[in-house]
């Protein structure tokens, strides 16, 4: 059986080689029409521009890996609550999406999408600059004034409207 494929590949001295270059172009033809069909998914149904929610996850994978790290260094790390982060991922998501279809459709809810994502991005990156200072990641002096200012919901002995930040 004549195979042109062959005759190509004899003349150009390719050998197997022209086929491997041939799938990676199809592969990459296939990779970037379906990142293009989920892009403008989420650009028409979760938000738009979809880059502020590529943003969003981006903070939302550095937040896990901060606190996993943490977590693991501590000898604390457990799976479930690892989990979480997908659902909050799902989460985050579901209220995104409805909060930009009731925006974009809706006037007098015109508002909502800016008021639902950030809270969002403020809470990851709290969540994240936390586990960077307890990491040792960030000096000590600005952790202490984090903490003193950020996180008092958990230190009830501390006032943030007491405190002034130190020279």
């Amino acid at each position: 059986m004549y195979r042109l494929s062959e005759d190509i590949e004899n003349l150009l001295g390719l050998g197997l080689r022209f086929k491997y270059w041939m799938l990676a172009q199809v592969g990459g033809i296939s990779l970037a029409g379906l990142w293009a069909w989920l892009n403008a998914g989420v650009d028409t149904y979760i938000w738009h521009p979809s880059v502020t929610y590529y943003l969003m996850l981006t903070i939302l994978v550095a937040d896990f890996g901060t606190g996993s790290w943490l977590a693991w260094r501590q000898g604390r790390f457990e799976t479930r609550k690892a989990l979480r982060s997908v659902w909050k991922l799902v989460t985050y998501t579901f209220l995104l999406a409805l909060a930009h279809n009731l925006g974009k459709t809706e006037r007098m809810f015109s508002w909502l999408p800016e008021a639902v994502l950030f809270p969002m991005i403020i809470l990851l990156l709290l969540s994240m600059l936390k586990n960077m200072s307890l990491l040792g990641w960030i000096e000590p002096h600005l952790a202490a004034i984090l903490y003193r200012k950020i996180d008092t919901y958990k230190n009830p002995d501390t006032d943030a409207s007491s405190h002034t930040p130190e020279s």
